[in-house]
């Protein structure tokens, strides 16, 4: 396959031809140089792959020629939800971009009762924005061909509620239960992983009324974006595509 990946949208793909759009444009034209003939791939975020050729170039449009899709699967079989709270910028940019690179379908920033004012205040617009972004690097660099959705910050509370999975599972620091429970392998599951401060005795009693799995990952008190990727990491092992 050709070093050089691109994204782009499936409203972007006509016929044989992809247009990409003018952020990746400026990258196949300002910073890797491409020219015509080039060889690339593109994919559409939604599981597609194709090898292509650069078709076109001018100013600020990249046209690529579509030839044969690419097969393989890089997509982990459990559908798993992150739901973590914000932290520092550059701590839960981190958590992100190895979220996205282990698999995971979904991540939704929380907002909790510890997690840090500053933090809430930063999850601005343009925050998002550059979120995503960060997400979307974090795709074509591991292999991916479906986008990790992002999610707008939410509160806890709905959150847990709003929560699909066939197994919602809390990650407390103590008075919870032992990671492994049972032979279970679930299509589905949400990891909830609360900020620096901890989970409140209040989340905490919520998370065990509403049928969540209350459990601990070792007797050291880890910090929060370790514990994301900790989690993840057990996840996939156990029922995604890290066996």
């Amino acid at each position: 396959m050709p070093g050089h990946r691109f994204y782009s949208a499936p409203e972007t793909f006509s016929g044989n031809l992809v247009t990409l759009d003018d952020e990746e444009a400026h990258h196949a034209l300002s910073v890797l140089r491409l020219r015509i003939g080039d060889a690339a791939s593109v994919f559409d975020g939604r599981g597609r792959e194709f090898m292509a050729t650069v078709a076109e170039l001018s100013k600020r449009r990249v046209l690529l020629s579509l030839g044969d899709e690419l097969d393989g699967e890089f997509e982990s079989p459990l559908n798993l939800t992150l739901a973590a709270a914000l932290l520092k910028a550059d701590k839960f940019e981190w958590v992100i971009q190895k979220a996205v690179e282990l698999g995971v379908t979904r991540i939704v920033p929380l907002i909790t009762e510890h997690t840090e004012i500053g933090a809430v205040r930063a999850a601005s617009e343009n925050r998002l924005v550059r979120w995503r972004r960060i997400a979307l690097d974090a795709t074509k660099q591991c292999g991916r061909r479906v986008l990790t959705t992002l999610s707008d910050p939410v509160g806890f509370d709905h959150a847990l509620t709003a929560s699909k999975s066939e197994v919602n599972l809390f990650f407390a620091e103590r008075g919870a239960g032992p990671w492994r429970d049972g032979d279970r392998t679930p299509k589905s599951a949400t990891a909830f992983i609360g900020p620096e401060g901890g989970w409140s005795g209040q989340e905490t009693a919520r998370a065990d009324e509403v049928g969540c799995h209350l459990v601990t990952i070792g007797p050291r008190v880890l910090r929060a974006e370790t514990a994301s990727i900790l989690a993840v990491g057990l996840l996939q092992s156990d029922w995604g595509d890290f066996r």
